[in-house]
Formats: structure tokens, sequence, C-alpha cells
């Protein structure tokens, strides 16, 4: 026999939170990608190389809100989303040497110019409109 699990998200509504998961990164990628002109494949490499940054250090990262943390990376699904917007906004650096850096920067500068948001506001309206 087959196990069930139910749980339940932030707002109380019953959900299977890795397909929710799941549907929420496509439209971020979607999303991001109609802001920088790139396909959502590279934009999908890109935060892949966040997130392989971030599993050295998962606690420096999170979803902050109101001063506080909700959840740190790899504790939630969706706050991973946030976490990565919030690693990009502190590693994005036009000039690091690195490429990849330089690649964060142009992202964030160009959803900050096509929004008027933050990159956390900006990971927040995603989630809002994609549930």
């Amino acid at each position: 026999m087959a196990i069930v699990k139910l749980i339940s998200d932030f707002d109380g509504v019953w959900t299977n939170q890795h397909i929710e998961a799941d549907y929420v990164w496509k439209y971020i990628l979607n999303t991001v990608a109609s802001h920088t002109g790139d396909t959502p494949e590279t934009i999908d490499a890109l935060l892949q190389q966040s997130k392989n940054e971030m599993d050295n250090t998962p606690y420096d990262y999170g979803w902050f809100n109101g001063g506080g943390v909700s959840c740190y990376y790899q504790e939630d699904p969706f706050g991973d989303n946030n976490a990565i917007f919030d690693y990009i906004e502190r590693s994005a650096s036009d000039r690091s040497y690195s490429h990849f850096k330089q690649e964060l920067a142009r992202l964030k500068d160009a959803i900050g110019k096509k929004t008027n948001m933050t990159l956390a506001e900006f990971s927040n309206d995603c989630f809002m409109k994609s549930t």
C-alpha cells in the first residue's frame, strides 16, 4: 500500500510541494528570461550554478522577511527561490573578474530595470503570480 503524504504550505492549502515548486521554478526561469533576453535554459544554468555555490554554506542564504528568516536554503522548496535571489543580491558584481558574478550582475540589473523591484520582491512576485 502506498503512503500518502499531505503537506500544508504557508497559506494552509494542502499541496504537493514538489509539483508546485517545479511550476514556480519554470515560471521564474521564463520570467527572468523575458527580462534578460536569454533563453530559459541559459537562466536555468546560471541559477543552477548559483545553487552549486550555495550548497557549500546553505545557512548563509534564505528567505528573509521583515528582518527575520522564514527559512534557510534547502529547508523549503519555495524558500529556496528566495534564497537563490538572496545569493544573487549579495554575489552579483559587474566589477568581479568572475564571468559568473558578472552574469549575475547583468541578471540583477535587468530585473531591476524591467520591474522596479528588488530581487526579494521579484522572487515573491513570481511566487504569488504562479501559485
